[in-house]
């Protein structure tokens, strides 16, 4: 039992690593990874995905060699370093910055709105409660992105 949840908490350091190497801003430590690490890579080949999730340990934690990933996907080593050059060039490309960015930064902005909403509005219309909300999300990203831009 100890084993797989020191596992987990690896494989969780590593999808942290990964996206520090990518260059993405980061959410408190407490947020989970995995649906954004999930999405991230299903935007790349099956292939791609496949030499991604090994080189860096995202599926079990055990970071692959370039050689390993060749005898399993039955090709020779330096197709397996173009596939990993091309998907990270993919991955590291500005428009998916952004998308994953705010994907990242979001959730934790919505718990914060919500919460900001109930504390506001009590005993308000849900219509109303659900204006305050956007307005107080829209808040918080604004501040977010003025902060990053300084």
């Amino acid at each position: 039992m100890e084993k797989s949840a020191d596992r987990a908490a690896g494989n969780q350091g590593q999808q942290r690593q990964f996206l520090l190497f990518l260059g993405f801003q980061l959410p408190p430590e407490s947020q989970p990874l995995d649906a954004h690490i999930d999405w991230l890579l299903g935007t790349l080949s099956p292939r791609e995905e496949k030499v991604i999730r090994l080189r860096f340990g995202l599926s079990d934690g055990y970071m692959y060699t370039q050689e390993r990933i060749a005898r399993e996907l039955y090709v020779r080593q330096p197709t397996v370093s173009r596939i990993e050059n091309k998907a990270l060039r993919k991955l590291k490309h500005p428009a998916r910055r952004r998308t994953i960015e705010e994907r990242l930064l979001i959730t934790p902005l919505l718990l914060a709105a919500v919460a900001e909403a109930d504390r506001r509005c009590r005993h308000a219309e849900s219509a109303v409660v659900d204006e305050i909300l956007l307005e107080i999300v829209e808040e918080r990203r604004r501040a977010r992105r003025a902060a990053a831009t300084a």
